[in-house]
């Protein structure tokens, strides 16, 4: 009889949840999204930055070894694919990463006064690298399903370089 008893009253005390256990199951998920939502962010706009790096390293790289070997280098760019070539390796953009631009964006990002049509404008979609430490002229735009935008780019200047730019709230600020 005892036992009949204690399931009978365990069994009434499940019948539901109250409302303060119910809140606090809120607030704890609440308190996980809040956290969870800038550092999901963070993590978007920080692979952005490393294929930028990435790129930017692979073109000093190439430009040393045009110098050094005293033969030309590229880097190819298929904006088709989101993919470049380099010293016959082949490199894949990083998911939710590709060349293109947001609308309404101007560029080049040194003189913002035209408006972007193309995302790569590097002549042959290829970066070349000559011997003598120059690199051919153009601009390469990085975004993301968060439109976020950034740009590698290689002016025109008798000291060669390559710059790295980031799109934010209408203008474009050089990173370092």
């Amino acid at each position: 009889m005892k036992k009949f008893f204690l399931w009978q009253q365990l069994k009434n005390s499940q019948r539901g949840t109250t409302l303060i256990e119910l809140l606090v199951v809120v607030t704890i998920i609440t308190m996980l999204a809040t956290i969870a939502v800038p550092t999901w962010r963070f993590f978007k706009r920080q692979t952005i930055v490393e294929q930028l790096n990435q790129l930017q390293i692979i073109c000093a790289t190439t430009q040393q070894r045009a110098t050094n070997t005293q033969i030309k280098q590229i880097v190819s760019l298929d904006s088709s694919n989101q993919s470049y070539f380099f010293s016959n390796h082949s490199e894949k953009l990083f998911p939710e990463i590709s060349f293109g631009f947001i609308a309404g964006l101007k560029g080049p990002p040194s003189n913002p006064k035209k408006l972007v049509t193309q995302a790569i404008t590097f002549p042959d979609q290829a970066i070349t690298f000559y011997p003598d430490g120059t690199i051919s002229a153009g601009t390469l735009y990085l975004t993301n399903r968060d439109k976020q935008q950034y740009a590698l780019t290689v002016p025109i200047s008798k000291e060669t370089f390559v710059r790295k730019y980031q799109y934010l709230r209408g203008q474009w600020i050089s990173l370092k």
